[in-house]
């Protein structure tokens, strides 16, 4: 999976030793932050780019471009941390540079159709995931979503083979069933789509005291929705900022979106799927 999406953002990846993390006189550019408010990755600007400290063990530097990556990582950092790393964060950050923002957002295979969900930190993008894959979803993207338009279609890479979850015990899922990563997840496997899908429909997740429901964005408000979801390395640069217009107004205008609403509830996960499958096949 990491060497797949080096090659289709042209991301070169090597591992090499790097001096402490750069820092600047006004602090990081950018802090990404975990749901319980931990800064999981700081991002500092450099003279030839940018550099990461990611979970107090992983160190990444950037170039301009966004075409070379260096990842200096020691321990308790594993092999897989650093590869859920570029996945997840890493190279998903770098798309920016590279004209193709990617989303937040987790992505599931129902009855053959691909639907995404995007939303904040902590909207449950990952645990629906979860809960729709237990019910005979197939796993298409976690935390991550790579877009790109093709004609009239919007297509979202695969990109993730198992599915982090902070909490997997309110899931009911226990400990054996996935591995423990270096943010503090539980990294549980599920079958996945190998291949870029079509996307049929993005849902922006929110909470609700009521019954699950979607709600229709029009296509001139899509781009907008969008936009408080993307991943960016640097949201102070403005000429990157210019550059997302475009991308979004392209996806908004193919891509079917809409609100989902619904409480934050394992119990209710049936009745979410039935929801999305009405809304698919209207």
């Amino acid at each position: 999976m990491r060497a797949l999406l080096g090659q289709v953002l042209g991301v070169e990846v090597r591992a090499a030793p790097l001096e402490q993390p750069a820092t600047t006189a006004n602090g990081p550019v950018h802090v990404q932050r975990s749901a319980d408010g931990t800064a999981d990755v700081s991002i500092f600007r450099t003279a030839d780019g940018y550099r990461m400290a990611c979970f107090g063990c992983i160190d990444v530097a950037v170039g301009g471009s966004g075409r070379s990556v260096t990842v200096d990582a020691r321990p308790p950092a594993t092999d897989l941390d650093v590869a859920d790393l570029l996945v997840s964060i890493v190279f998903p950050l770098v798309a920016q540079l590279r004209g193709r923002p990617a989303i937040h957002g987790s992505s599931i295979a129902i009855d053959g159709h691909a639907v995404a969900f995007a939303g904040a930190t902590g909207a449950g993008k990952s645990t629906l995931a979860a809960l729709l894959s237990d019910r005979g979803g197939r796993l298409v993207a976690d935390d991550t979503l790579l877009l790109s338009v093709d004609g009239d279609a919007v297509l979202v890479e695969p990109t993730a083979s198992n599915v982090r979850l902070r909490e997997p015990e309110k899931l009911g899922i226990g400990p054996e069933r996935g591995e423990r990563r270096a943010n503090g997840k539980l990294a549980v496997e599920y079958p996945r789509v190998e291949q870029p899908m079509r996307l049929e429909h993005l849902y922006v997740l929110g909470p609700s005291q009521e019954e699950p429901s979607v709600q229709r964005v029009r296509a001139r408000d899509a781009a907008i929705e969008l936009a408080h979801y993307l991943f960016r390395i640097d949201p102070r640069d403005p000429e990157l900022l210019r550059a997302e217009l475009p991308f979004l107004t392209s996806l908004a205008e193919r891509l079917p979106v809409s609100r989902l609403r619904y409480p934050r509830d394992v119990g209710v996960a049936d009745r979410v799927l039935e929801v999305i499958r009405r809304s698919l096949s209207s």
